[in-house]
């Protein structure tokens, strides 16, 4: 007679209820081919010659998408069969939102004035430029040289700050509200990466 092996427990990470096969492999699909999708929209995006506020309009625009895209996720997220799962998607979709936003206000501002920062950005130089602000590493090899280049680089760190501190517990907490909706209260032995000590 075959010895069958005992059942696994779920680990500290792994919500209690059982996740469908594939639910995993979904959620990293669905995040590989939005940022793809954003990667794609970023490259082809026209960038405007003169922007005299050109700029700061762009930035209020993703800024404004930013916020209903986050709305729009966190109800997702509340009515969602996995939420966890979900909140994890969506983090990976506006999280590249916010950086493309901010990539392509500067890519718009140092095409209107080269000497906005100091070497002129190209796309890709835009990115990183973003990305360097953004994880508040500033490496110095690029540097905003004009008040509006410094203003812009100001108010996406304060954003950044924001949403660093804001965006996760957000998203967690719908995740925790929908697990609820659901009847699978996180205090019911669900365990928490957050409640989990190190």
């Amino acid at each position: 007679m075959p010895m069958s092996a005992p059942p696994r427990e779920p680990g500290p990470f792994r919500e209690t209820f059982p996740t469908p096969p594939g639910a995993l492999r979904r959620t990293v699909l669905h995040v590989v081919f939005s940022v793809t999708g954003l990667l794609v929209l970023y490259s082809v995006l026209p960038v405007p010659r003169r922007a005299d506020w050109g700029a700061v309009l762009w930035l209020l625009l993703g800024l404004a998408v930013f916020v209903a895209l986050t709305a729009g996720q966190v109800r997702m997220i509340v009515k969602a069969d996995h939420p966890r799962l979900r909140a994890v998607e969506a983090l990976g979709l506006v999280g590249p939102v916010l950086l493309f936003v901010f990539a392509y206000t500067y890519l718009t501002l140092s095409t209107s004035d080269a000497a906005s920062f100091t070497e002129p950005l190209s796309r890709i130089d835009a990115v990183y430029f973003a990305m360097t602000v953004l994880s508040t590493t500033g490496f110095g090899d690029i540097a905003a040289k004009s008040e509006p280049a410094r203003l812009l680089v100001t108010i996406q760190i304060l954003v950044g700050l924001l949403a660093a501190v804001g965006l996760a517990r957000l998203l967690l907490g719908a995740a925790d509200i929908g697990l609820r909706r659901s009847g699978r209260s996180p205090a019911a032995g669900d365990a928490h990466p957050r409640d989990i000590d190190a």
